[in-house]
């Protein structure tokens, strides 16, 4: 699946959600209306009044009324429960679908490598010259490896093109095999001689090599480092491209899958700071 196709896709179930909130958002609006009704009729019939002729006649014929109107709830309830179902219905596969699109983009992603540091060769560096690049760099780190085992190195803009570093650099390797053993020496990057592979002295003093993660999980990855900051714990890393904290040097990993993994962190605290109190 295509960077383009899953930027797509994403782009239309993001679209699809915002729909059923709507729906939904429009869905309790009718409900809570019909709620009020019956409350308010509810209240007429059982409100006290001087009975005489003409009340009676009225009450017959408001009792009538109320009949149709009992009917007409009863059937607004039942169309009200079915819209309900297929609504959930509708969130659940646009909920599964979205995951699809989330498993597809973080397997494609978990063939690539994300690199920092790495001068610019030119201005307009091409494919082929960033590609061969990398290949020197991974040679170099001792990682056996050719361009047939690459499928693209590129350079990838960023917010602060303008700050005087180097863009960073995406390789994307034909054989995840090949990436892992990249993965596995990945510090000793900074262990290179940058003459061995065509680059200026010391220019590698801020190189490094990065799992290359998917949007949804760079922003997780960020707001599990607000959430080390925040409670005091000392570590948060990723690996295989899934992100972990850890309190201290002793304590276990705690792998976050996503944003409730770190919500029950919190409430954990929360709940723990309370029994101690």
């Amino acid at each position: 699946m295509s960077k383009d196709t899953v930027k797509s896709l994403k782009k239309q179930n993001d679209d699809l959600k915002a729909q059923i909130e709507i729906l939904m958002k429009d869905f309790r609006k009718l409900e809570e209306n019909v709620k009020q009704n019956e409350a308010r009729n509810a209240d007429q019939m059982n409100s006290p009044s001087t009975v005489n002729k003409e009340t009676i006649k009225s009450l017959e014929y408001l009792g009538s009324e109320y009949d149709d109107l009992q009917s007409f709830r009863t059937s607004a309830r039942r169309q009200l429960s079915h819209l309900e179902g297929r609504i959930t219905e509708i969130a659940e596969n646009v909920e599964n679908l979205s995951k699809s699109i989330d498993d597809a983009q973080q397997y494609s992603y978990s063939f690539n490598v994300k690199l920092l540091g790495i001068p610019e060769l030119e201005a307009k560096e091409s494919a082929i010259q960033t590609s061969t690049l990398c290949v020197q760099i991974f040679n170099a780190m001792g990682v056996q490896v050719t361009l047939q085992d690459v499928d693209i190195a590129h350079r990838v803009p960023t917010r602060r093109n303008n700050d005087g570093r180097p863009k960073p650099i995406v390789c994307k390797f034909i054989r995840r095999l090949a990436r892992e053993q990249v993965m596995a020496v990945r510090r000793d990057i900074k262990k290179i001689n940058p003459r061995l592979v065509g680059l200026p002295k010391e220019s590698l003093a801020n190189a490094a090599v990065y799992d290359h993660l998917t949007p949804k999980t760079q922003q997780l990855l960020a707001d599990a480092k607000r959430f080390k900051d925040e409670n005091d714990f000392r570590f948060c890393w990723t690996k295989n491209s899934m992100v972990y904290l850890r309190k201290h040097e002793d304590s276990r990993a705690i792998k976050i899958k996503d944003q409730r993994d770190l919500a029950n962190l919190q409430t954990t605290k929360v709940k723990s700071k309370i029994s101690n109190s």
